[in-house]
Order: C-alpha cells, then structure tokens, then sequence
C-alpha cells in the first residue's frame, strides 16, 4: 500500500478502536501484525454460515496462513467465534488465498477518503434543515427514538474525542451523525443515519459538510468512511467528493472454531 493507504488505514482501525473501547467496554487485542476487538454483546452474522460472535479480527496484505496461525495461536486455549477483515489494496488476490486455508467470502466493502477543503460542494441544502450538537440526555434520548442500528451512548456523549450531531427538519429531529478525531490528520465519520420519513430532505449532506467544517477546525487534513452495505448514501459522498481508498473483505471460518455440541450455527 501507499503511504497515504497505510495511513488509512491506521486512522481508521485506531479511530473505530477507540469508538468502541469507550462507548462500549469493548477489549481491543493487539497481536503485532493482526489486530483485534473482543467485544462485551454478541453479533450475529447471518452469511454465508449464521453464528453468534464477540470477536472480530482485522488484517493488512500479509499472506492468509500467516495470518490464519496469528488468530489460531490467540485462541488456541479458549476457541470461540470469530469473523476476520482484511484490509488491502490486492484484495482479489488475497481472497482466493484465505479461501483455500478454509475461510468464506461473506462481502467487500472500501474506505472512502475526502481531502477536507473550505471550497463549498455545489450541495442542495434547504433552510428547513439544522444541525446541532448532541448535549444532554434529553436530545440523545430523542435522538435514539429514530430507531438507529447504533444508538447514540451518553459515555460517548461526554468523551470530547467523539462527536455527535443531530439534524431537524422543521423542527423535527430527523438524522443522527459520529465522528471521531484521534488521528490528527483525519476525522472518521463513525455513522451516518436518516430516518426514512426524513431522506431526501437534505439532511444528510447538512451533517456531512458540519463534520468535515469540525474537522477543518481541529486541523484535519482528510475525512474516511465505511460506507454501510446498506447505504442509501453512497451518492451523497460521491457528490462530496468521496474516493474509493483501501478495499476490505469480510471473512468467517468455514468451519466453526468451536468444539462439537458448542457450535452456534443456526443454519
């Protein structure tokens, strides 16, 4: 990878890291060359073999069986589930190699980076949209009755490093945003969600250009995101100028790591 690549990907891991060692407790496990976070609730994954797991791994370009001996080292004492993400520019090359170590495809995604500029983004906005920082728990409490998949945390809502925004419509509270700024280069834009009721109205995009402002701001020079596979905004950070940078493949073992009678396959 380029340097920029590397740097990346380091904002991003150490970024996401901190979000959830200080939103949620989570554990986050370094092995030199393959990172980890042991998180405190299960998550499901539902393809291409439905588990529950607590423990997500994450890699670079080093060869599969490598990486593959690194995890198996780790949890040689206490097997349990687990997925692995590969992070990499030659993420077509890699895959077949993990495929033929016993790990399955389950999806790619990328890492979306943005030089931040005060030039204005020729952006629809409207004067029926405002935005807001999160403040007390009254507004996170409203907030989270959008029905986000990652509820606003009050332990985040006070750790000044995590920033987290809201958006009206007419005085409605329509659209939530989180960003992190640890590495002082970037800010990562942690989470993006409109309620249905509220898209196409603006919203999103007045809280994209508030974050990348706040980055401007604490002297970043770049903004990174992971965009959901869900994302109804893939456009949005196109108009915003958004470059596809560091390819990533999420794994799972094609067979649980789990002894007999322990497994939590659902199908």
């Amino acid at each position: 990878m380029s340097p920029i690549d590397q740097k990346v990907v380091q904002a991003f891991l150490s970024s996401m890291f901190y979000k959830y060692q200080n939103e949620s407790a989570a554990k986050i496990i370094d092995l030199a060359e393959v990172k980890g976070i042991q998180y405190v609730q299960s998550l499901q994954q539902p393809w291409p073999r439905n588990f529950k797991y607590q423990l997500e791994f994450f890699a670079e370009e080093n060869p599969p069986g490598f990486v593959l001996e690194i995890i198996q080292q780790y949890i040689k004492d206490n097997p349990e589930e687990y997925v692995l993400n590969v992070l990499s520019k030659n993420i077509n090359v890699l895959i077949p190699g993990y495929k033929d170590i016993g790990f399955l495809h389950a999806w790619n995604n990328t890492i979306m980076l943005h030089k931040l500029s005060n030039r204005k983004k020729n952006i629809e906005t409207s004067e029926s949209v405002d935005v807001y920082a999160i403040k007390n728990e009254l507004e996170l409490a409203n907030v989270n009755s959008l029905g986000p998949d990652y509820p606003v945390s009050l332990t985040g809502l006070l750790d000044p490093y995590i920033i987290n925004l809201y958006a009206t419509y007419n005085g409605e509270v329509g659209a939530k945003a989180q960003a992190v700024i640890i590495d002082p280069q970037f800010i990562y834009i942690s989470d993006l969600f409109t309620h249905p009721d509220f898209r196409r109205k603006s919203l999103s995009a007045a809280l994209l250009f508030k974050m990348h402002q706040i980055g401007l701001e604490n002297g970043c020079k770049y903004s990174i995101l992971l965009p959901s596979k869900m994302t109804r905004n893939f456009e949005l950070f196109q108009k915003f100028e958004y470059l596809e940078s560091v390819s990533f493949a999420l794994l799972v073992p094609e067979v649980s790591p789990l002894p007999p009678g322990n497994q939590s396959d659902k199908g």
